[in-house]
């Protein structure tokens, strides 16, 4: 490991050398038999309630807000875990947060035998490059970006890093970036600004290449004091950097060959009731953490200003990408090229994106939380159950008709909420001993 210091020079600013002129364009042959590119944007602890796509009137978000317009919004879309390393793994690895050791143990990290989309990608041709927070792994361990299946990356490696808005250093690759304007606790060079320009950076130097770009954007938490979610000025910064980050992609001619898909962390539990939000409480597996925005744009491709309600998840993210990550002529209905990985639980939603039958319906979903104890929930099909703890009581919810989880219709389908209860049992065994189904 190297430390590497700079000033207020700008990142990568060897990329500008390798841009080539903003009105080149490739032929339409060359992109009838390459694959897409693929920009996954991750924001922490965004909701619904946030964006003006889902219904937000006080125009915060204009970028974020015009990819909805020009692309799919998911309506029931549901993070990986309440645990924010837990779901990033599941958005990585396709697995969902049953696969996990519980969380809270010391520093997360990805188990030996699992792999990542970042890794399959780039099997299959693609370079790829994650910027922002891992979270996911330590310095010395085997489950850090670089040993994961990324060519590039430059962020925070843990979450408690990321609560530091104005870091004096920052992880490249496998050396320490230490940033000289943050020293002595001045202000003068917020981690955003660089993260942001190497994703533009990263843009510009693989325009001919296919690659996958995974933008885990910092928490939004620039005062002395963070707050448990982000406020209009930090939240303006985000939506401005993703601004940044399309208005390149349209500036290199990339647009209509690159699936952006943006989506968040849960939301953390606040202190109180939120009087705006969609849901009226905020346990730890209720719909009001665990349901966070999911949208996708593709000129050209998925059809602008539409929404879809089919049940989707962190997990359905990798099948997605691997579906993605082969020629337009050979797409459908061939399978991809690089199989997922064993473990996985995800199913490819490119069929709903791009506006076709979508024949496989969502399976089981299910999480846990280890805040208090186990708890668990699962979803199939409209039906949702929680259980708070092994021997407790399950209560059984109609989420599509009911989402703020009101009304406990355990009694009244007792055959549903003891298949919910197996589901639960097997996904952890070795917990649930001796407790009651519901």
């Amino acid at each position: 490991m190297q430390r590497v210091s700079i000033g207020c020079g700008l990142l990568l600013a060897v990329a500008a050398t390798a841009a080539t002129p903003a009105g080149w364009s490739l032929s339409g042959q060359y992109w009838a038999t390459r694959k897409p590119n693929l920009i996954l944007v991750l924001a922490d602890a965004v909701g619904c309630d946030q964006l003006g796509g889902y219904g937000a009137t006080d125009g915060r978000t204009p970028h974020l807000d015009r990819l909805a317009a020009e692309g799919m919004r998911f309506t029931q879309a549901y993070t990986g875990s309440p645990d924010n390393p837990t779901s990033r793994a599941c958005l990585l690895t396709g697995r969902h947060a049953g696969a996990w050791p519980a969380a809270g143990a010391g520093e997360f990290q990805l188990p030996a035998d699992a792999v990542t989309v970042g890794a399959l990608l780039r099997a299959a041709g693609y370079v790829t490059g994650v910027l922002g927070v891992w979270g996911i792994g330590t310095p010395a361990s085997a489950s850090i970006p670089p040993r994961q299946g990324f060519d590039e990356w430059l962020g925070y490696l843990s979450l408690r890093h990321a609560e530091d808005f104005y870091p004096t250093q920052l992880w490249r690759n496998a050396d320490l970036l230490m940033l000289e304007k943050n020293f002595y606790h001045y202000r003068g060079l917020p981690a955003t600004d660089l993260i942001i320009q190497a994703a533009t950076n990263f843009v510009r130097v693989n325009k001919f290449k296919p690659f996958f770009l995974y933008l885990a954007y910092p928490p939004l938490s620039p005062s002395p004091a963070p707050s448990p979610r982000p406020q209009a000025a930090t939240l303006q910064r985000l939506d401005a950097d993703v601004g940044r980050l399309l208005a390149e992609v349209g500036r290199l001619n990339l647009s209509n060959h690159t699936l952006v898909v943006f989506t968040s962390t849960a939301l953390p539990p606040p202190p109180g009731q939120r009087p705006h939000a969609p849901w009226p409480h905020a346990a730890e597996l209720s719909e009001a953490r665990l349901r966070v925005p999911l949208m996708a744009r593709w000129p050209g491709k998925i059809p602008p200003g539409t929404a879809s309600d089919r049940v989707v998840a962190f997990w359905d993210f990798l099948p997605t990408a691997l579906d993605l990550a082969q020629p337009e002529a050979s797409r459908a209905p061939r399978p991809s090229p690089v199989a997922p990985p064993a473990g996985s639980c995800g199913i490819s939603v490119l069929p709903t994106l791009l506006g076709r039958p979508q024949t496989n319906a969502p399976g089981f979903l299910y999480w846990e939380s280890h805040r208090h104890g186990l708890a668990q929930a699962a979803r199939w099909g409209d039906w949702k159950a929680i259980r708070d703890a092994p021997a407790s009581a399950l209560r059984l919810y109609q989420v599509r008709s009911d989402p703020g989880e009101a009304t406990n219709l355990a009694p009244q389908y007792p055959g549903i909420a003891a298949r919910l209860a197996t589901t639960l049992d097997q996904t952890r065994p070795q917990a649930v001993r001796g407790r009651s189904p519901n």
